[in-house]
């Protein structure tokens, strides 16, 4: 079996691999370390939490889009753009 064919099964891996895949890997070190590291990326994506902004921060940042939206030398005509719907 090919290091790309074993790659993309590592990728998927559900827990149990296929023996040609578990064969491959006992003679490929390059692709054990494909499968350490995967594992240690998987590890720090599932540790990182989603931190909410703080909503003071938020609202002044969104505060800073309008405004730059709206002023004048923003525009291509010299007049204020009107402000994007998502951002009000």
């Amino acid at each position: 079996m090919k290091c790309r064919r074993v790659r993309k099964w590592l990728v998927v891996d559900g827990g149990d691999l296929p023996a040609a895949v578990e064969s491959h890997l006992e003679k490929c070190a390059e692709c054990r370390r494909f499968r350490q590291e995967s594992w240690r990326v998987a590890r720090l994506v599932r540790l990182k939490r989603y931190e909410r902004p703080d909503p003071v921060r938020a609202a002044a940042l969104r505060a800073r889009i309008v405004a730059g939206a709206m002023s004048p030398e923003k525009s291509p005509e010299g007049r204020a753009a009107e402000p994007a719907a998502a951002f009000l």
